[in-house]
């Protein structure tokens, strides 16, 4: 049977036209598949992000509060003793070494002028409490800050007790390890970049 040159060369025109729009359904498809995987592993952050931001600094803020408040009522009582009741007998005891000294500190910590002069602060995309002068900070802020001292106690008390008194040893690491201890470890409010970003974050000169 013959076929004539021009049945020929429509065949394999009609061939190269197929074998052009399968090339092109296989890079649709790839292309398809990026953009879902792409789609499905892009995570929109949460709406309150910024806010939850401000409740781990208001955290760490607090946190180092306690940390100072805690510092300086050891050094203030060294060599002092106090009387326990152990096994029913009454034993002396260095005041640092008992609880008494941590349950002092939460009682006054939480007071309104610890958190007159503190300014919220964005810089880097870091969210944190600083200190500033006296008269500058805002009562907003020294509401929050209050609110979240409180909490931390309420909720928290004998887990913050805990961690305190752990640090009775070595004092001078305490304000290295109270924003994560606290606001990571026993409140969950923060990750541990994020309390050691709101506590120790120094923005380029």
């Amino acid at each position: 049977c013959h076929v004539s040159p021009s049945r020929k060369n429509r065949a394999r025109g009609m061939s190269r036209a197929l074998r052009r729009l399968s090339w092109w359904l296989v890079l649709a498809g790839v292309a398809l598949c990026f953009l879902a995987g792409g789609a499905e592993g892009k995570k929109k952050p949460p709406k309150n992000e910024y806010k939850r931001l401000v409740k781990c600094a208001s955290c760490v803020a607090v946190a180092k509060e306690m940390g100072e408040a805690m510092v300086k009522e050891w050094k203030d009582h060294e060599g002092q003793t106090i009387l326990i009741e152990k096994r029913k007998k009454k034993q002396k005891v260095p005041y640092v070494d008992s609880e008494l000294a941590v349950h002092e500190v939460l009682e006054k910590v939480c007071e309104e002028h610890h958190y007159t002069n503190y300014n919220l602060t964005g810089t880097g995309g870091v969210v944190r409490f600083t200190k500033g002068d006296r008269d500058a900070g805002s009562k907003d802020h020294k509401k929050k800050l209050q609110g979240m001292c409180q909490h931390l106690i309420a909720d928290h008390e004998k887990e913050v007790v805990d961690f305190l008194y752990s640090q009775r040893n070595a004092p001078e690491n305490m304000m290295d390890n109270v924003p994560v201890g606290i606001c990571k470890m026993v409140a969950a409010l923060c990750s541990e970049d994020e309390a050691e970003a709101a506590a120790f974050y120094q923005p380029p000169p």
